[in-house]
């Protein structure tokens, strides 16, 4: 157990009052800037995260401090490269640094820092895992410059008091998880924008639940032939011209960027 002052140990107690008072559920990026009187950090990122359907999304990618267009291409393209990506999904409520899980020589090597990382001039990372029971809520993401000191053991212990009140908020709101369906909020984009019909719409909602290709089908009721015409068509109308482009287009772009800067919804709802 860290040293933790008197000053801290009231903030400590001011972010676990909140965790449990608000609703109709604790905003990560209040938690943020709460944490800020903690200890100094560069930049954060929170998310959600779904697994109530038996697959695993993330979605409401926020941050108050990274440029708008670094979280759409971290959703676009760079979430496929991050190298803590495998280890955020483990639904257990854990707070780690990039050089608990990451040798530094690869860590530098890796696209993820020489392409997102560095030109946002950030090195070191702490992640936390919100989880209860075997269900992931979400996570919250700390950066810090290369220049800055690496995040401490004490640090992460200040972390860990804080995840487990929030876990524990979380997992007693939605005991069997979150069911989060991207659609909902995107209905008007995909439906009126490009004029999709019931069943192409239905197609597109289980591709963002996680359905694999070779499932769509048989979770239908229909031939192979018939989801290949409405494939067709669906790209048709967007403007594309093959599976891998529409998942590129609806997973993360549905469920990560568009959410960035909206307002958030209970989840239990969406």
């Amino acid at each position: 157990m860290p040293d933790i002052s008197h000053y801290k140990w009231k903030v400590i107690d001011e972010i676990t009052a909140y965790i449990y008072e608000t609703e109709p559920y604790p905003d990560l990026s209040k938690i943020v800037q709460d944490v800020k009187a903690l200890f100094p950090f560069s930049s954060s990122l929170t998310c959600l995260c779904s697994d109530a359907d038996g697959g695993l999304s993330f979605f409401d990618f926020c941050s108050d401090d990274l440029p708008p267009d670094a979280v759409e291409s971290y959703c676009n393209r760079y979430y496929h490269y991050d190298y803590l990506m495998w280890y955020s999904a483990n639904p257990k409520p854990i707070v780690f640094r990039s050089r608990d899980i990451i040798l530094e020589a690869a860590l530098v090597e890796s696209l993820f820092m020489k392409e997102w990382m560095q030109p946002l001039g950030l090195y070191y990372t702490m992640m936390v895992n919100i989880a209860a029971d075997n269900h992931l809520y979400g996570n919250i993401v700390f950066y810090r410059s290369k220049e800055a000191p690496p995040f401490s053991d004490d640090e992460v212990a200040l972390l860990k008091i804080i995840n487990r009140h929030l876990s524990a908020r979380f997992g007693s709101l939605y005991p069997n998880g979150i069911f989060y369906n991207p659609l909902q909020n995107f209905e008007f984009d995909f439906s009126s924008v490009y004029g999709l019909t019931p069943r192409e719409q239905e197609i597109l909602e289980l591709v963002c639940r996680g359905t694999d290709r070779g499932a769509l089908s048989s979770q239908l009721f229909i031939s192979e032939n018939t989801l290949k015409n409405y494939l067709s068509s669906i790209y048709h109308k967007i403007g594309i011209r093959s599976y891998s482009e529409l998942l590129n287009k609806l997973r993360p772009s549905v469920s990560m960027i568009k959410a960035v800067g909206k307002k958030r919804q209970h989840p239990g709802s969406i």
